[in-house]
């Protein structure tokens, strides 16, 4: 299994977290708390906590195409919910 993260750093991440859970829970398995999310892709699961500064993202796919996908996905709904910050900057490592 491969992993990346990344820390994408906002005051609105619990926000995030749960918009993008509630956007994904129409098509895919979610879990959803009040700081943490998972989304559970087919290709992928994306786990997410949010805190005071930041959303905090992990993937994991079991290949570098899938996982790629993953991180595309997350981040281009990430990008389309939080327009008014512009696009947030996401480094994945």
């Amino acid at each position: 299994m491969l992993t990346s993260h990344a820390d994408v750093t906002t005051p609105d991440g619990a926000r995030y977290l749960k918009r993008l859970c509630n956007h994904f829970a129409h098509k895919l398995p979610v879990e959803l708390s009040e700081d943490r999310g998972v989304l559970r892709f087919d290709f992928g699961t994306c786990y997410l906590h949010a805190d005071a500064a930041a959303l905090h993202l992990k993937a994991e796919a079991a290949d570098g195409e899938a996982l790629a996908r993953l991180q595309q996905v997350v981040v281009s709904h990430l990008d389309r919910f939080a327009w008014k910050e512009g696009q947030l900057p996401v480094e994945w490592r």
